[in-house]
């Protein structure tokens, strides 16, 4: 947050960056380029750049995404010739989901998961080469990777398939389907997947009753939740507990 007049950095950065105005408005210098910015307006800022910035007059409060893109991304991404002003307005639920999961992932070094995540959010800029082949932007894909990066960061219990297909405005036979044949497996089955390795953490790490970590998990009732871990890790929660308390 910036407050009324204030100066915003000045730096030259090694990387590409993106600032996206989140409230108020703000005037940058990037290069020999002059550019006003509003809310929901975003900036590329390209490698070894000279960047600087002052708010306006109200002040303003910016959102910042340091990535690094190879030559054949950057053939792909027309923002990324140039610096320069995005003036189609992004801001919204579903960026704010997006800047969550860029910054989980910029956290917790997941080179995989990042360009992705930053190439959905140039596409939400608007700023895909129309002439690229749609093998080579196909958009469901990198909206499946970055949903599945979110998801483990998501609190439980987890959403339902119906919800995700939803969450991605398509139908669930087409969700399932992309899913498996991006992931090897269907959502359904990702899903146990991810609550049971969550429960096995608890069960480790708390001393929370199993009844109540099978509610917490979204299940319908204890005897649900023993089945699916016991058919996943090969015994009950209680013995799965018991053992790691041995261990420890």
């Amino acid at each position: 947050m910036y407050g009324k007049r204030e100066a915003i950095g000045r730096a030259c950065w090694p990387h590409h960056d993106i600032i996206v105005v989140l409230a108020g408005a703000a005037h940058f210098t990037v290069g020999d380029l002059c550019l006003d910015c509003e809310t929901g307006h975003a900036l590329h800022i390209a490698p070894d750049t000279p960047f600087s910035g002052v708010s306006g007059a109200v002040g303003c409060r910016l959102w910042v995404q340091h990535f690094v893109a190879s030559p054949s991304e950057c053939g792909q991404l027309s923002a990324l010739a140039n610096s320069g002003c995005f003036e189609r307005r992004v801001e919204g639920h579903w960026l704010k989901t997006l800047r969550e999961q860029i910054e989980a992932a910029h956290r917790e070094g997941d080179a995989v998961a990042l360009p992705h995540l930053v190439f959905l959010l140039l596409d939400a800029l608007g700023t895909i080469e129309s002439s690229v082949p749609n093998e080579s932007r196909d958009t469901g894909e990198f909206k499946l990777r970055a949903l599945r990066v979110g998801l483990k960061n998501e609190p439980h219990p987890l959403p339902s398939v119906d919800a995700l297909a939803e969450r991605l405005g398509w139908s669930r036979a087409y969700f399932s389907a992309r899913f498996k044949a991006s992931s090897g497996e269907g959502p359904g089955a990702y899903l146990r997947s991810l609550r049971l390795e969550h429960a096995g953490r608890l069960l480790r790490e708390t001393r929370l009753p199993i009844k109540i970590i099978s509610q917490r998990l979204g299940y319908a009732d204890s005897v649900a939740f023993h089945r699916a871990f016991r058919q996943v890790k090969g015994v009950t929660p209680g013995t799965w507990r018991a053992r790691a308390r041995r261990v420890i």
